[in-house]
């Protein structure tokens, strides 16, 4: 590189990057993702943690970490329908593999499917008719009389004895702060808010606020900000990082079609537009290097 963001990308982990296949196997990516793992490498990048909306990461990340040297893939579970949904068992089978991350449900939140997330779209052209989640199939985090459930109560203590991080996913922010306020109970400092800022989710600038105060880190995609999606400008993440601080934010590209760059790519244009938007280089690194580093013990 000779550009002038190699000290924002130098020990980056980029904390949210689906690989291929996803979803489908025409649901095609710009690399495969030993290429992508590779070129974080280039990048000087620490890592990537894989996502998938729809299998368990951990076997993938172990082979390409043999594969790949000097950078890492990180392994992660979501709990949509496909991997079992919300079951404190398998969140322990996913930790005892490796896992590093878990995602609450996605496209199996009842919350996405009232907002019609992305996933949701996806899915659907993928499978038509064959893929009918209903709204009564949504998984909720939270019981009708308004306390969490009890298997996620169990799933955040579980998170916090192996020490790995949890995103909220897609559920719905009121949902997201109900788990704040468990993880708050139980001192577990690793839940973060998945994205906040996208159709999937939709929370507030309120609602984020709350769960910081609560104790919860925030993250921020770049993919709707990209062409075909340009749901936000880059400025509005700004803005978020100002109201809610540095140290209480994560970056990350969501990096998921063709159309988009390579993820490393990716990271760094969004590195680069927050430089350009006046974001601190070393609020920056807070946000790309040390926060992610300390939620995956890397």
């Amino acid at each position: 590189m000779i550009g002038s963001y190699e000290d924002l990308l130098l020990g980056a982990i980029d904390m949210h990057c689906h690989g291929y296949p996803e979803i489908a196997l025409d649901c095609r990516m710009p690399l495969e993702d030993v290429f992508t793992l590779q070129m974080a490498k280039e990048y000087g990048m620490k890592g990537l943690v894989l996502k998938s909306h729809m299998w368990p990461t951990v076997d993938k990340a172990r082979l390409l970490n043999k594969m790949v040297e000097g950078v890492k893939a990180f392994g992660s579970i979501t709990l949509n329908q496909c991997c079992g949904g919300v079951s404190p068992w398998i969140a322990e089978a996913a930790c005892k593999l490796g896992a590093k991350v878990i995602w609450m449900p996605t496209w199996g939140a009842r919350n996405d499917i009232i907002r019609r997330g992305g996933p949701m779209n996806i899915l659907k052209r993928a499978y038509g008719n064959d893929f009918s989640l209903k709204l009564r199939d949504g998984i909720q985090m939270v019981a009708e009389n308004g306390t969490l459930e009890k298997d996620i109560r169990t799933i955040l203590e579980i998170a916090q004895s192996y020490d790995i991080m949890i995103s909220t996913g897609h559920v719905s922010p009121q949902e997201s702060l109900e788990m704040a306020k468990y993880a708050r109970d139980l001192k577990f400092k690793k839940l973060v808010m998945g994205h906040p800022n996208t159709i999937s989710v939709g929370a507030s600038s309120d609602q984020m606020k709350e769960m910081v105060r609560l104790g919860a880190m925030v993250e921020f995609c770049f993919i709707d900000a990209m062409p075909l999606r340009q749901r936000f400008h880059p400025k509005q993440i700004a803005g978020f990082i100002r109201e809610l601080g540095p140290e209480n934010c994560i970056l990350s590209t969501d990096a998921f079609y063709d159309w988009t760059p390579p993820a490393p790519e990716m990271l760094r244009m969004f590195l680069a537009a927050l430089v350009e938007l006046a974001i601190n280089r070393e609020d920056i690194k807070l946000m790309v290097q040390d926060n992610p580093g300390r939620l995956l013990n890397a």
